[in-house]
């Protein structure tokens, strides 16, 4: 009965668990690249920072707190009309 139980486990770990890892948090899916501001403040209402020094800089002049992420930023360097190190600050 036990042995009978441990299979059921281990089949219902098998079954759960990749579906658990591929939910993940927004950051794990990896660095999406976005096509404008209004598609990367659907995920990211403050915008993307490549570093806290500039999320800080952003908050100092009065925006919100970006999300910090080099790996998203550098993928949406372009969206950083300023080049202040803040894609997308609102």
């Amino acid at each position: 009965m036990i042995r009978r139980m441990v299979i059921a486990l281990v089949a219902i770990a098998a079954i759960t668990l990749p579906a658990a890892q591929a939910s993940g948090t927004r950051e794990a899916r990896g660095a999406r690249q976005y096509a404008n501001c209004r598609a990367l403040h659907r995920d990211w209402e403050h915008g993307v920072a490549r570093s806290r020094a500039a999320a800080n800089a952003e908050v100092a002049d009065g925006y919100g707190r970006p999300h910090v992420s080099r790996a998203l930023y550098r993928a949406n360097r372009d969206l950083d009309a300023n080049d202040d190190g803040v894609a997308c600050e609102a």
